[in-house]
């Protein structure tokens, strides 16, 4: 997600088309503009509910052959109360698990709006990138009962989305469905459970022959209108076997009186229960006479658990997104992505595991590799001054002078930022620059494939570390690397002190290392402590 504050403006311009390969260098200077427009090319999908599967579609077809996916996200707020026991701000001294927990208390809290998947393919024949954008509109599904979601809404994003011209009231009503993993286990866990319970209730009422009557008066008035219209039904069938009755019931135990008294007083009637908003009914037809009324209800209960598990499948939009993605085995790419990762798990796969090394062991399972703009720019800046600040919106407005690949796309209608799909746009086609300057893409290359960016000796410093802001250290995702970090506090002293103690007051003594280091961080910011000070109440 984009934390830049200023509206970015950028103009739809969509690169040139060239026949093959060796016909002009896949490098060009920066700032050329495109000489032919591809009206053809209509690359920016936006996926709602009511479309959700022809964009998937689309979307598996675009995958195959990818370089990478540029991702990105928009929430419902940024910020948590939970953080109790933690700092109330960052510090340079944080660890990443200190990091992991703030983040993971803002991703628990607030739900997942929009995802944008953009897809950079390379096209050898011509010698530029393709970029295909897929922005996704998400919304927790409301269908399953005991899953209706409850998130937070912090006042500040949700003005800010709304200036930036976020459709709310279309996302609330036809936003795509997402139901994660783990609560769609816990789901079908308890449904069993529970139609297991009825089964052996209906089993235990059926072998002792037992009658449900009504209890009070109004169930027993239910129970007369109700039988007035059974022998009704069953006069009609005399004519017409396709007759059928709907009746209304107000609760599950008029649905049982329904049920008891078929069974034992209309044999020839057969019942089904048909759901509808908060409640049920119960329809009642002919039972054929070629079936018993066990095989009526076995069919009616296979039929009741197709349906269960087609409206399931339907609550689980972004799920299948992001299986393509795992399958795929594609680098993700994203921009001071670290929120961004966490709430992606916790939308596809469920809630987010306590310590940093859990959740990087289950999150390599959807994402095989990484890279971050963000992090990449900050280590290229070091020698490269032409970078500069790395938000993403300024970072994307300069690069467009730097020399790249040529890329072939289609901008969103709303050529704004904190557009999801614009966003991981923005991202896609930084990394692009940026692997320039890194020496990775060169007027030399032929073929560029996912497997050559990730077996690039040049890449290996950017694999799989996202940014920690302020920090003097990173996170790394490779389970391999999970303490490399201690690395970066070999030469840090932290001071456990009895009172608080300002920074400043330790940075006043001449001949404290806390003062000459201190100004040496202003001077280089990515420059390694030899002194720090954690300071305790």
């Amino acid at each position: 997600m984009s934390t830049n504050s200023e509206t970015l403006t950028t103009t739809t311009t969509t690169t040139e088309s060239q026949p093959t390969a060796s016909s002009d260098p896949p490098i060009v200077d920066g700032g050329e503009k495109a000489k032919d427009k591809c009206d053809d090319l209509k690359l920016q999908v936006e996926g709602w509910s009511g479309n959700a599967d022809q964009v998937l579609k689309k979307f598996k077809e675009a995958i195959p052959n990818a370089v990478f996916v540029a991702v990105d996200c928009e929430f419902s707020g940024l910020r948590s109360n939970k953080i109790q026991g933690m700092p109330r701000r960052i510090t340079r001294h944080d660890s990443p698990q200190d990091r992991y927990g703030r983040v993971r208390h803002s991703a628990s809290d607030f739900a997942l709006l929009q995802l944008g998947l953009s897809v950079f393919t390379y096209q050898e024949t011509k010698g530029s990138f393709l970029c295909t954008t897929f922005t996704l509109n998400l919304f927790p599904q409301t269908t399953m009962k005991g899953y209706d979601k409850r998130f937070l809404c912090q006042a500040s994003s949700m003005k800010f989305l709304a200036a930036h011209n976020f459709n709310f009231n279309k996302l609330f009503t036809e936003g795509i469905a997402y139901l994660s993993k783990e609560d769609k286990q816990s789901f079908r866990e308890g449904h069993d459970k529970h139609r297991d319970k009825k089964e052996a209730r209906k089993l235990q009422r059926e072998k002792g022959n037992v009658r449900v009557t009504p209890e009070s008066a109004a169930d027993r008035e239910f129970v007369e209108d109700m039988k007035v219209k059974l022998n009704e039904l069953v006069r009609m069938h005399k004519i017409d076997t396709t007759r059928k009755v709907t009746i209304k019931t107000s609760n599950g135990f008029q649905r049982l009186l329904v049920y008891n008294n078929i069974r034992h007083e209309f044999p020839t009637l057969t019942h089904a229960k048909i759901p509808h908003g908060s409640g049920a009914d119960v329809e009642v037809s002919w039972l054929p006479t070629k079936l018993s009324r066990e095989d009526v209800d076995k069919q009616y209960r296979e039929k009741r658990e197709l349906d269960l598990a087609k409206a399931l499948d339907a609550q689980c939009g972004l799920e299948k997104f992001i299986d393509a993605l795992a399958d795929a085995k594609i680098p993700w790419v994203t921009h001071n992505g670290f929120l961004d990762l966490l709430h992606i798990y916790k939308a596809s796969i469920g809630a987010l595991p306590e310590e940093l090394d859990e959740f990087i062991l289950k999150f390599r399972k959807i994402a095989d590799r990484v890279i971050d703009t963000k992090f990449m720019a900050n280590v290229l800046g070091r020698t490269d001054e032409q970078i500069g600040r790395t938000a993403l919106g300024e970072l994307f407005e300069r690069s467009e002078e730097w020399a790249g690949p040529r890329v072939e796309l289609f901008l969103p209608k709303i050529e704004q930022a904190h557009d999801a799909g614009y966003d991981a746009q923005m991202t896609g086609m930084v990394l692009l620059k940026l692997l320039v300057k890194a020496g990775v893409l060169t007027n030399r290359m032929t073929n560029f494939s996912n497997k050559f960016l990730l077996e690039h000796s040049k890449m290996k410093p950017y694999l799989d570390v996202l940014p920690l802001p302020i920090s003097i250290t990173k996170l790394t995702l490779n389970p391999d690397l999970k303490d490399s970090w201690k690395n970066d506090f070999k030469h840090v002293v932290l001071c456990e002190m009895s009172e608080y103690v300002p920074t400043s007051e330790l940075e006043k003594n001449n001949r404290s290392p806390f003062r000459e280091h201190a100004y040496e961080r202003t001077r280089n910011p990515l420059s390694r402590y030899t002194g720090c000070a954690r300071v305790h109440n």
